[in-house]
């Protein structure tokens, strides 16, 4: 049967086999879609050529999304730091890929993708928010770079609402409870590794690629200026992610007992052992090697568990390290620094809520700044120059 040209952009025809095939080019190249149903082919071939009309190439046509990110996640490889691509290879390959990877790009539209959100939200119970953000970010970037090529006409992510995230409530421990903790931690070869984290509110990666040249004994301060890292591929440590995360810590005089009776402890380790392996760490494994940060949690987890505390993660001692100071009264921006925030607004975005209610404190305070004296005085008094005085002294500046 002869070809039936709709726009001088596609064609329609019957097989010898009674099937129906369109045909569209693209960029000199054919795409090609075969159908039983005449009218399943002829609405192919309509979305195809709107699709070509408003910017669709070849490339986008033929690859899915998932080609489309290897490749993708290849050439960013040594563009960003090596936790955020491992971070983008993990969600691509465990949560992106498998439910949607199959999708050619030209086929990537809003609706599809919010579906694919509603779905991993609904798996996931609700509780699976800050992942789906990931996948967000992640589609965004990498399809606004195949939007730049060329490859598609626009990016659908921009008109996708993903899930709000916000903070759950905060898990912290008070002081009796840290006081508890400690206590159950006193025969702890890590027992200096909690106290220095409840003192000082450093990170786990900080805290574990510390090293004994970090840590001054007459200044009595500590210098935080790597992380551990968690894959290893790439070396033990990693830079911090911020100039503010780079900071020098003052250590109080407990603190510093705390760290030379954990330095006696690990000489007596580092002679005991015949497999020492020497990196000067301060919070290493009992054989000198980078503590494995799965390890410490699991150890973590079995000391609250004797204390008989609620079950918090370790971050959240960071958490309770904040909380400890809101509550003594540190300026938030001394708190700011401390934590290692490049910004005060992050430090009261995420402690805001603990900051004591000083509103009624404050109401009084206005009121009695602005309210004037009144100086009532004797019917029969006379108001000398030295009564004017009184009451220009007495009245509010």
């Amino acid at each position: 049967m002869a070809r039936r040209r709709f726009n001088h952009e596609g064609s329609l025809f019957q097989k010898p086999n009674n099937s129906w095939r369109a045909m569209v080019s693209v960029n000199g190249k054919r795409l090609s879609f075969t159908s039983k149903s005449r009218q399943a082919a002829l609405e192919w071939l309509k979305k195809t050529t709107t699709q070509v009309a408003t910017g669709m190439t070849y490339v986008s046509a033929k690859e899915t999304l998932d080609e489309f990110l290897r490749e993708w996640l290849s050439i960013n490889k040594t563009s960003v730091r090596h936790t955020t691509w491992s971070q983008y290879e993990l969600t691509c390959r465990v949560h992106i890929s498998p439910r949607i990877g199959h999708i050619k790009l030209a086929n990537l539209d809003p609706a599809v993708l919010q579906k694919f959100y509603s779905e991993k939200m609904s798996m996931n119970y609700g509780k699976g928010i800050r992942t789906i953000r990931v996948i967000h970010s992640i589609l965004h970037k990498s399809l606004d770079d195949a939007l730049r090529l060329g490859l598609i006409s626009r990016n659908p992510v921009d008109l996708v609402v993903p899930p709000r995230y916000t903070h759950g409530e905060m898990k912290i421990y008070d002081r009796k409870q840290v006081q508890s903790l400690l206590i159950a931690a006193k025969d702890d070869r890590n027992v200096a590794l909690y106290f220095l984290t409840v003192t000082t509110g450093c990170r786990m990666s900080e805290l574990l690629a510390l090293k004994w040249d970090d840590l001054s004994w007459e200044g009595q301060t500590l210098h935080i200026q790597r992380q551990l890292a968690r894959d290893r591929q790439n070396g033990y440590y990693l830079p911090l992610k911020t100039r503010a995360a780079n900071r020098t810590i003052d250590l109080g005089k407990k603190s510093i007992k705390k760290l030379r009776e954990h330095y006696q402890r690990q000489n007596l380790e580092r002679f005991n052992s015949q497999d020492w392996q020497e990196n000067d760490l301060i919070f290493p494994s009992s054989i000198g090697t980078p503590l494995d940060q799965f390890n410490l949690y699991h150890q973590f987890k079995t000391l609250i568990e004797r204390a008989g505390l609620p079950e918090i993660r370790f971050h959240d001692l960071r958490h309770t390290a904040a909380s400890l100071m809101i509550n003594d009264g540190l300026p938030i921006i001394v708190i700011s620094r401390r934590l290692g925030h490049t910004k005060v607004s992050t430090t009261m975005d995420i402690y805001g809520h603990l900051l004591p209610d000083t509103q009624r404190e404050l109401a009084d305070r206005i009121d009695e700044c602005v309210m004037p004296i009144e100086v009532e005085l004797h019917p029969n008094c006379t108001r000398t120059p030295e009564i004017h005085e009184l009451i220009e002294i007495l009245a509010p500046k």
